[in-house]
């Protein structure tokens, strides 16, 4: 009863003073598995039964559960690259009954295409990496969009209030270091450059890492909410105020939340969140078709210049493999950031007939 009470209080300030006050940025941090992105959806959702007018644009990593468990309560408009399909399975009764809102599918040809036709209630999910297979055209997408969305910010021509939740937003402005595309530290400088001009223009970030470290460090001071799932590391790195919250961080339940507000004073553990991602057993199967080929490459007329830029991009590749390798990142996860294989990752690093 007494947890119940402790909840409902900060359920009740959270709705005072982080979902009303728009263009508070709110920052979900968490090692794999703590919760983080139920915890992303219950606070899309309140955020909606709070501010109903809210614009949301939510980044779809690509993992499909995610974007499933929205459809729980709300409509979604999902932007997906032109000349790509997605796909729902045809889903059985119980599956039906579950995730009985709409999906109204949006092929985009550019970033600015998606900011010009959001639907200003509802929920608009992104869906580009699971056609993106490059890091370099990765990063050159985001830089686009960022660019078009602080442009358009500026003058006016977003919705407000908005909130962008960013699910695994160390991908796009990582630890210095960490970086595999050229471009990204001009990203990453745009980014901080702005965050509080978004911030007054009621356009709020609601990213998610795993780990605190994992996102650069100029990102994560601009963030007046933290959100704490468990984390197995010290989350004192940056401000000294949290290290009596490192043990009970440390030791919270994936349904346990510590949340640090403007003033960096931190709750105690809040239990009871719900789990709004249903087991897979109970969701249909998304299917991802295509792959997504900027303007720049589709204006290509000959194949040969096709094939100068494919090979480019290999070339890069092959250099920030080595690049994090050399930094202690192992092959698994390195051919996960950039859309290889282990065995592809390790031979980059190790050629054959290399003594």
């Amino acid at each position: 009863m007494v947890d119940q009470m402790k909840a409902n209080f900060v359920q009740k300030k959270l709705k005072k003073d982080f979902y009303k006050n728009s263009g508070q940025h709110g920052w979900i941090v968490g090692t794999t598995g703590s919760g983080k992105t139920d915890f992303m959806v219950e606070v899309l959702r309140n955020l909606k039964e709070t501010v109903p007018k809210e614009t949301i644009i939510w980044r779809d990593y690509g993992k499909e559960s995610e974007m499933l468990a929205i459809l729980q309560f709300h409509d979604i408009k999902l932007f997906h690259p032109a000349g790509t399909t997605i796909k729902i399975s045809k889903m059985n009764k119980k599956q039906q009954d579950l995730l009985d809102h709409e999906v109204e599918f949006y092929e985009f040809k550019d970033a600015k295409d998606i900011l010009n036709n959001l639907d200003k209630k509802g929920v608009n999910a992104i869906a580009e990496r699971r056609f993106i297979k490059t890091p370099a055209l990765f990063i050159s997408f985001w830089s686009t969009f960022f660019q078009e969305f602080i442009n358009m910010a500026l003058n006016y021509e977003l919705p407000r209030p908005l909130s962008f939740f960013i699910d695994e937003m160390n991908n796009i402005t990582p630890a210095d270091g960490h970086y595999f595309a050229p471009n990204q530290s001009q990203l990453i400088q745009l980014l901080v450059y702005n965050a509080q001009n978004l911030r007054a223009l009621e356009a709020r970030l609601i990213p998610s890492t795993q780990g605190l470290a994992s996102l650069n460090k100029g990102i994560r001071l601009q963030m007046q909410y933290y959100f704490f799932k468990r984390c197995n590391e010290n989350i004192d790195i940056d401000i000294r105020r949290f290290k009596l919250a490192q043990v009970p961080v440390q030791r919270l339940r994936t349904n346990q939340v510590i949340i640090a507000g403007p003033s960096r004073e931190y709750s105690d553990p809040i239990d009871s969140i719900p789990r709004r991602l249903p087991p897979k057993s109970l969701l249909p199967t998304m299917i991802y078709e295509g792959e997504y080929m900027p303007p720049v490459l589709e204006s290509f007329k000959t194949q040969s210049e096709k094939q100068e830029l494919k090979e480019e991009l290999s070339d890069f590749k092959k250099k920030a493999v080595i690049t994090l390798q050399r930094n202690g990142m192992p092959y698994h996860k390195i051919a996960d950031n950039l859309g290889i294989s282990s065995q592809t990752a390790y031979e980059y690093c190790n050629p054959k007939g290399k003594k």
